[in-house]
This record gives C-alpha cells, structure tokens and sequence, in this order.
C-alpha cells in the first residue's frame, strides 16, 4: 500500500504543477490594467476552474492517504488530549492579544479515538482561527457530548469564511 500512495503521490503533483503554473500568468492578466474587461471574465472562469481541479486533486490524494493510514486507536480521556493540544496556542494567544479559553463540559470521559488523528484536525482548526481572528478578539475550544458522542467545537470571532467557499471545506 505504501507503493500505491507513492504513486497516488507523485500523479498529483503532476497534476498540481501545471495547474499552479496556470495559476500565476492568469492573475498577472487579470490584474493587468492593458487586459479588457471581457478577458478578465473569461480569466476569472478560468481561474476559478483551475482552482476547483487544484481542490479536486487535493482531494483525492487525501483520500488515497486517508484509504492506506492505518489507524492508531486508543481509549483515552478526550478533554486531556484537547487541553494539550490547546495548550500549544496560549502564547499565541498572548501575543495576539486573544481571550482564548477551553471549556470541557465532558469531565474525564473516555473514547477510543487514534490521538494522532485528532490532533491533526484540532491544530489546523485552531491554527486557521488564530490565522483569521484579529487582534484582542476571541477563541473558544468546548467539548460537549454524553456516552454516545462528543463535539469539538472551535468557536472564534475571526473574519469567518465567505458563504461561496463553504460549499468546498468537507
């Protein structure tokens, strides 16, 4: 399977290159004030459409990764995990000025979960809101659930995302 996903791997950044090379000279046309009006919505289809196949290739090499991972699972107290990985940011949020804070409203439960792969998920969702929350606002992580499940939920006062573009986060 490792030689499968390195295949998988290599075709996609076949693939990537060209269209990040197609990228670049149709955002120098169409900030271009010599490129007419008409040209710059035609460019602006084709940069649109470039970056769909970029999502589309991106997608698929996570889901080939997610296909030969192999999970890692463990029972383990969930709050402890996410109060770890939220330590990570409280310098950050210092800096930046941030009200940032954990809430655990589960206690000391424990799930099976493979840590690794919670960790990856909480991290980027955090790094993205300390990434688009300003100056002196706020980050909530809360863990919320009863026996059956559990949320993560990462609430912030950021920039928050264009209601075009969340048809494409999952």
């Amino acid at each position: 399977s490792e030689m499968k996903l390195r295949f998988f791997t290599d075709i996609s950044h076949e693939i990537r290159t060209p269209l990040t090379m197609i990228t670049a000279p149709v955002d120098y046309l169409m900030s271009d004030a010599k490129t007419s009006d008409e040209t710059k919505k035609q460019l602006k289809k084709i940069s649109q459409n470039t970056e769909r196949m970029l999502r589309l290739v991106n997608q698929i090499l996570d889901f080939r990764k997610i296909q030969f991972t192999h999970l890692k699972v463990q029972e383990l107290e969930i709050a402890l995990l996410v109060a770890e990985i939220c330590d990570n940011f409280s310098d950050i949020a210092i800096k930046q000025n941030i009200d940032f804070k954990f809430t655990n409203l589960v206690d000391n439960q424990k799930i099976w979960v493979d840590p690794d792969c919670i960790e990856k998920i909480v991290m980027n969702l955090l790094s993205n809101a300390f990434k688009f929350t300003q100056y002196g606002k706020a980050i909530e992580v809360c863990l919320r659930g009863d026996e059956k499940q559990i949320s993560i939920e990462v609430h912030d006062q950021g920039l928050g995302i264009a209601p075009e573009k969340m048809k494409n986060l999952f």
